[in-house]
C-alpha cells in the first residue's frame, strides 16, 4: 500500500526519493528545493505530467528514469544542469515546456547519457502557461 493512497496529484514542497509511487500517480509539482534527487521518481510508470518550479537548479542521476507514461514537463529557467540517464526510457515524453529562452536552454549542462527521450522532445521556450 502506498503512502501516498489514490492521489492522482502530488505537489511537493522538495524532491525526496520515492521508490514507490502509487500507480494512481499522474502529475507531481515541485513547488520548492534546490534540486531533483538521484532516483527521486525512477519507475514513476504511471506519472504523465511533471512541473518543476523555479528553485530547482538541477536534475539528479535517473530522477524520471523510466518514467514511460511522461509526456510533458515544465522546467524553470533556473535549471543550470541535468545528470546522466534523468529521462532514460521515457520514450513518451513529447513536450518540454521551458520557461527560458532557447540561448539559456543551450546554457544547461545536459548529460548526453540516457536523455537523448528529453533532448529529442519538441522545447516550448519562454513558456508562461500550465502545459497540456
Amino acid at each position: 500500500r502506498s503512502l501516498f493512497g489514490e492521489r492522482e496529484k502530488l505537489i511537493l514542497g522538495h524532491s525526496i526519493f520515492m521508490p514507490k509511487l502509487p500507480k494512481s500517480l499522474k502529475e507531481v509539482i515541485i513547488t520548492g528545493g534546490e534540486s531533483i534527487d538521484d532516483y527521486a521518481f525512477w519507475g514513476g510508470t504511471f506519472l504523465t505530467k511533471v512541473t518543476i518550479g523555479d528553485s530547482v537548479t538541477s536534475i539528479g542521476i535517473a530522477a524520471f528514469s523510466d518514467c514511460i507514461s511522461l509526456t510533458s514537463i515544465t522546467i524553470p529557467d533556473s535549471l543550470t544542469s541535468i545528470d546522466s540517464s534523468a529521462f532514460l526510457n521515457c520514450s513518451c515524453l513529447t513536450d518540454v515546456y521551458y520557461t527560458g529562452t532557447e540561448e539559456e536552454w543551450a546554457a544547461i549542462r545536459i548529460d548526453s547519457t540516457g536523455n537523448s527521450d528529453l533532448t529529442s522532445a519538441t522545447i516550448h521556450y519562454n513558456w508562461t502557461g500550465e502545459a497540456s
